[in-house]
């Protein structure tokens, strides 16, 4: 009986040790059959993409929205006149009901709100003449006389600002702003009229 108790013991050590030894090779292919991680970064990259569509700009359609640079002009006008509009006479602007004169301007830009304004007679008979501050010693009946266009000169810069459904004629800095009065065009330190520009059709 002492005999086989002892074998009985040995057999059970025995068996241990091969259940020990099949847990540990079982864990170690477990362990090389894990599966791969996935960079979380790349899926929801993937998942949030959408497709961007394309934003069109507007333009405007307003006619006194920009100031046209070439072509046929535009027309000058103040805001709360009905009839007339400014014409550049070989004396000087000033205001006509009629067709006489340059009545169709262009404005090459100067930077900023700066601009030399050309006018133009729908004919084409007269020349081309550009708006000038009149020299201090010259006398005018207009606050804007006609000159020679591309001198480059500082006294054909006029400052056209947008204000509201209009704009604000004005130079030095605004300081000067141009006013329809009861005697004609004027400079005043007071904004009293504000001017459309109006592209024919």
């Amino acid at each position: 009986m002492v005999r086989l108790k002892g074998i009985t013991a040995a057999g059970f050590l025995a068996i241990g040790a091969l259940v020990t030894s099949a847990c540990g090779s079982e864990s170690a292919s477990g362990a090389g059959n894990e599966p791969e991680s996935v960079d979380s970064t790349a899926v929801a990259a993937t998942t949030s993409a959408a497709p961007v569509e394309a934003v069109e700009k507007s333009t405007p359609t307003s006619t006194d929205e920009e100031l046209p640079e070439d072509g046929l002009g535009a027309t000058i006008v103040p805001a709360d006149v009905l009839e007339g509009g400014l014409t550049l006479e070989d004396e000087g602007l000033s205001m006509t009901d009629d067709d006489t004169g340059r009545q169709l301007f262009t404005f090459e830009s100067l930077g900023g709100d700066l601009y030399q304004v050309k006018g133009t007679d729908g004919s084409g008979e007269l020349e081309p003449l550009c708006w000038r501050a009149p020299d201090q010693d010259e006398i005018s009946p207009s606050p804007i006389v006609a000159g020679e266009c591309d001198t480059g000169e500082e006294n054909l810069e006029f400052a056209f600002s947008k204000s509201g459904d209009g704009y604000v004629i004005s130079r030095e800095n605004g300081e000067l702003k141009l006013n329809l009065g009861k005697n004609g065009l004027e400079y005043g330190d007071k904004l009293t009229t504000k001017w459309k520009v109006v592209i024919p059709g």
